[in-house]
């Protein structure tokens, strides 16, 4: 996701076909991600589970948004999606992410 994130922020000043491909990219991680992080919270009975996913589904919403926009001629400024990222994407991997982290230690998980 990281990765994904510092590539349209490096395309953000570039043409929008390329800023499009790269929204399409994040979309079509983050669903992924999210969805493998989900069944694995399944499989281990993870408490936090529904919060979690919440969580997730509102990122979903996020980034879709940002997608429409972008191919609807709209470029976010670099500073609008970098407050984006860092605030939604950094502070649930830290703090959600974490959790659960820790969770899947404590059951054996490394």
């Amino acid at each position: 996701l990281i990765k994904i994130a510092n590539a349209i922020v490096d395309r953000l000043d570039c043409d929008r076909d390329s800023l499009a491909k790269a929204f399409e990219a994040l979309v079509e991680y983050t669903h992924y991600h999210f969805t493998a992080e989900e069944k694995l919270m399944m499989l281990y009975d993870y408490p936090g589970s529904a919060h979690h996913a919440r969580k997730h589904g509102e990122l979903i919403v996020q980034v879709a948004e940002y997608q429409e926009r972008v191919l609807g001629g709209d470029v976010p400024d670099k500073a609008s999606f970098l407050h984006f990222f860092e605030s939604w994407l950094v502070r649930h991997i830290l703090d959600e992410d974490r959790r659960f982290g820790v969770f899947l230690n404590a059951k054996g998980v490394y």
